[in-house]
């Protein structure tokens, strides 16, 4: 583990502890193939789903592997559909 990793799990701790003081749950995950399959993990199949235009989604793959899947209905704001 780095010194960067350590620090971004410690850090996630501390947000979740304060998110959890406003009744919100949070999740930290160490890499994209983790929050792929965390963000997966909430979702039930033929689930209509569509997102805020958060580029975070995009870099991660979250979007393509939503296409990929094919069991979800999505509306994508970019392509108008």
């Amino acid at each position: 583990m780095t010194i960067t990793s350590l620090y971004y799990e410690r850090t996630a701790e501390t947000l979740i502890k304060n998110l959890q003081k406003r009744h919100i749950e949070g999740h930290y995950v160490s890499s994209k193939e983790e929050a792929i399959q965390k963000a997966f993990s909430f979702l039930k199949n033929s689930e209509l789903i569509s997102w805020g235009g958060s580029m975070t989604l995009a870099e991660i793959g979250l979007i393509p592997a939503l296409e990929a899947a094919g069991c979800y209905t999505l509306l994508d704001r970019f392509q108008g559909v």
